[in-house]
């Protein structure tokens, strides 16, 4: 056999060559769109495709936005400064090369729950068995956008980059610009959908679905499931292998579906958000709104290259994940993802928090001090009731104050303006529990005997039946002149919750069990529920279950605030000016449901405590949620100096 020349190509010869020029092409340099950069670190590879400069129209159209308020108005967008977006959401491999941990749900640390029959893990157990317990080519998901920014910055530690180039999440419009590789299409393929380009839920008429799944490899291990005599529902029930539906034009895969994908913007996510459509260069950084996910994901039907939705930062879930961009990064990209408050302005109220509570009076003597007046100054947490009906309503004292409002993040990320000095310049009382059902009914106009759990609160009374309450007490005349019960503010509950403690729970040193009733602990058989006021350990000013059991509704209209600046007596924003009426012919094309969607959900009121269906997580101090006023849940009510500008109402 004759022996080839050195020079003569050959297969892996082919390949190397194309090694070397993914490796050799500079970080800085602007090559064609999609060029290919690679590195491998701990052995597993990572991969990189360029995307140059330009401008495309970002959003949803016209007809779109008719369904979808909250989606983006098209606009035109430039981007001045090209980047690279890595090839595929970050895998199990990579994630666990760079930090030595897998948090994935879809991996072998679930595979002993596979007994217990929910499709998800059915179809965990699949995949590992046909795989040999091998995870590595999923994406990683349970991950928050705080883990994600963390693997961001071991990246940038352990890999050199030119200066002024750091491995970033994308922006929003970056990740739409990248996804849609010069396409103006719902999709990036194309207007219709394609089961063969994305993992996402979709239904069909049975036999059409099985014979599509038989005439693509890509299909396969797809389950079709029937939900009628002759549709059916195909779906993978987890995420899929990257790379597997194929790439965009730009070389990019799973941009649409498999997992949703964390950006680094916020989004805001308001009905109507007053977002422009005029055009723009370079946007990052929106002020309002949670942190942005763009994709779709593997239990998620309706997907779509302008499609997007927001999470708080702390989220994480088997639908979420992330891949990396290699692009600029100055003090206006750093100022963007966060915005810390002044340090030394934080010690200084921190300082006297400490204070306050070093002089405050020992609890045993804020019960003996009832005969205190309404309208008076007494000690922090002094307690003092009435009654209606024969039940009684207890309060206790919240005196002015300044603290440092929001929830502080461990690992140094903020969420623009969520924190923030906010000062109370007066007293105010606040219910030492939330509503029950005993003081509820004591005040309707219409009492029902409650046969049972009558210490338990109200948990379906929604934001408008909340009002109504303070105004039945209002009508008893028990408060003195000049003052009102009403909600508390958003500053307020946190203000009364806190009582001068600074960690995330109201009682410093506390296990979360020991203050509130969560979904680990409020079980009663096999369903959860709310429980009796009273049961947990309360805070230095007297206060019960102010972390979970019940949401509380407050008077504010937003759970997202614009600034970090320091704040006096905050209220909430305003709500945003009702839109310009749909012309008759869209609106009655519309169906019932969305009209009321679009009537009902246009102002959300914020939540506090989180709830005994949530975990602990999300009742922390300083943690706000928000919904529409539609919705139920429960509340507590303050006794404070009526305001000279009334709380704006719901529209």
């Amino acid at each position: 056999m004759t022996e080839k020349s050195p020079k003569s190509p050959t297969p892996e010869n082919a390949k190397n060559s194309q090694k070397a020029a993914e490796t050799e092409v500079a970080w800085d340099a602007s090559p064609a769109p999609g060029t290919r950069k690679s590195f491998i670190f701990n052995g597993v590879e990572f991969a990189f495709r360029y995307c140059p400069p330009g401008t495309f129209a970002m959003g949803a159209p016209e007809e779109e936005r008719d369904a979808w308020d909250y989606l983006s108005p098209r606009c035109q967008v430039t981007l001045t400064r090209g980047f690279w977006l890595a090839e595929t959401p970050t895998t199990q491999a990579q994630y666990v090369a760079l930090t030595g941990t897998n948090p994935s749900f879809f991996s072998a640390r679930e595979r002993n729950r596979a007994g217990e029959g929910k499709p998800t893990l059915n179809a965990l157990r699949r995949y590992l068995d046909a795989t040999g317990g091998d995870s590595s080519r999923l994406p990683v998901e349970t991950v928050s956008w705080e883990d994600a920014q963390d693997f961001c910055k071991a990246l940038n530690d352990a890999v050199s980059l030119p200066p002024g180039l750091a491995f970033r999440l994308p922006w929003d419009a970056e990740w739409e610009y990248a996804c849609r590789a010069g396409t103006e299409t719902r999709f990036y393929w194309g207007a219709e959908f394609d089961l063969t380009r994305a993992n996402v839920p979709t239904f069909g008429p049975l036999d059409e679905l099985k014979a599509r799944r038989g005439a693509s490899p890509v299909l396969a291990g797809l389950r079709i499931g029937r939900i009628g005599p002759e549709n059916a529902e195909a779906a993978w029930n987890r995420t899929t292998e990257v790379g597997r539906f194929g790439a965009n034009a730009w070389g990019l895969c799973d941009t649409l579906g498999n997992v949703w994908e964390w950006v680094g913007d916020r989004v805001d996510y308001r009905l109507d958000a007053p977002v422009s459509s005029e055009p723009r260069i370079d946007p990052k950084g929106d002020r309002r709104g949670g942190r942005g996910i763009r994709g779709g994901a593997w239990n998620r039907s309706s997907v779509s290259s302008f499609g997007r939705s927001h999470c708080a930062q702390y989220h994480c879930n088997p639908t979420v994940g992330f891949r990396v961009a290699v692009g600029s990064w100055d003090a206006e990209s750093a100022a963007a993802i966060s915005e810390p408050l002044d340090e030394a302005a934080v010690a200084a109220v921190v300082a006297a928090i400490r204070t306050a509570r070093e002089n405050a009076p020992p609890a045993d003597a804020l019960d003996a001090n009832s005969d205190a007046a309404w309208d008076s100054e007494p000690p922090a947490g002094t307690r003092k009731t009435f009654d209606v009906g024969g039940v009684e309503f207890a309060f206790r004292y919240c005196p002015p104050g300044t603290f440092v409002q929001g929830e502080t993040s461990e690992r140094g990320y903020e969420n623009p303006g969520d924190r923030r000095i906010a000062t109370l310049t007066s007293g105010f009382w606040i219910a030492e529990t939330p509503t029950t059902r005993a003081q509820f009914q004591a005040t309707n106009a219409k009492p029902k005997r409650i046969q049972s759990g009558s210490d338990l609160p109200v948990s379906d009374a929604n934001w408008f039946a909340a009002v109504a309450f303070c105004e039945s007490l209002n009508a008893l005349n028990i408060a003195p002149p000049g003052f009102a019960f009403r909600l508390p503010t958003s500053a307020e509950w946190e203000f009364a919750c806190r009582a001068w403690t600074l960690g995330p729970f109201n009682v410093d040193g506390a296990e979360p069990e020991e203050l509130g009733w969560f979904a680990e602990n409020s079980k009663v058989g096999k369903t959860r529920a709310p429980q009796a006021v009273r049961q947990k350990r309360p805070n230095a000013w007297g206060l019960f279950d102010m972390h979970g059991n019940v949401a509380e509704w407050t008077s504010d209209v937003s759970a997202w605030r614009d600034s970090s600046a320091p704040v006096v007596d905050p209220t909430g924003p305003e709500p945003e000016p009702e839109p310009e009426p749909k012309p008759a012919s869209k609106r009655e094309s519309e169906p019932f449901w969305l009209q009321r969607f679009s009537e009902t959900l246009r102002v959300r009121r914020v939540r506090r405590g989180g709830g005994f269906q949530l975990g602990a997580w999300a009742s922390v101090s300083g943690r706000e949620a928000e919904e529409p006023p539609t919705y139920g849940n429960g509340f507590r009510v303050v006794l404070a100096r009526r305001r000279e500008t009334p709380s704006p109402a719901a529209s």
